[in-house]
């Protein structure tokens, strides 16, 4: 199933043949400007990623990056990844007013597919840089979207995952 363009950003998930019930096994990648992210074959419990990404949900629509926005996306990538996970390069001294809570950045779904990616989204006044790194890779890359169609995306995406959540969970009980 997949929610979006994957010609430009999509979610795609899909259940497996034998899903086990309300542990929704299945497989699930962003597409990010017609490339795939994730580790799509793995496979993994969907039902984790529910649980997982309640925290996307809650900062849709929260994620404006104030002076993120003006110093362009590999700059953002590095500080934001330092600020969370204390890797990436120094600052070249830049000053900006950095916002609270940077954890809003992070858009990647923390399960096994997505293990050997970093990906943040940043809202700036029309646009929001999508910026990823696979972690073979030396540099970020960087897609733009418009503002919202992110948050869109997911909640569509969020909203079919949970409502296959509960009518697995309701046959279970």
């Amino acid at each position: 199933m997949l929610f979006g363009d994957a010609s430009s950003f999509a979610i795609e998930y899909d259940l497996d043949r034998e899903f086990g019930g309300e542990w929704l096994f299945g497989k699930i990648c962003y597409w990010i400007d017609g490339v795939r992210i994730g580790n799509y074959d793995l496979g993994t419990s969907l039902r984790d990623v529910l649980f997982q990404v309640k925290y996307i949900d809650h900062y849709c629509g929260n994620r404006f990056g104030g002076g993120l926005c003006k110093i362009g996306a590999e700059k953002v990538f590095y500080l934001v990844d330092k600020s969370l996970y204390g890797e990436g390069e120094e600052g070249d001294g830049v000053v900006i007013d950095i916002p609270d809570n940077l954890v809003r950045y992070d858009v990647r779904i923390p399960v096994d597919a997505f293990d050997e990616w970093k990906i943040y989204l940043v809202d700036c006044e029309k646009d929001a840089m999508l910026i990823y790194k696979n972690e073979e890779e030396k540099k970020p890359s960087f897609y733009s979207l418009p503002k919202g169609r992110f948050d869109k995306i997911f909640l569509d995406f969020y909203a079919r995952l949970e409502s296959d959540y509960e009518k697995e969970a309701a046959l279970d009980k």
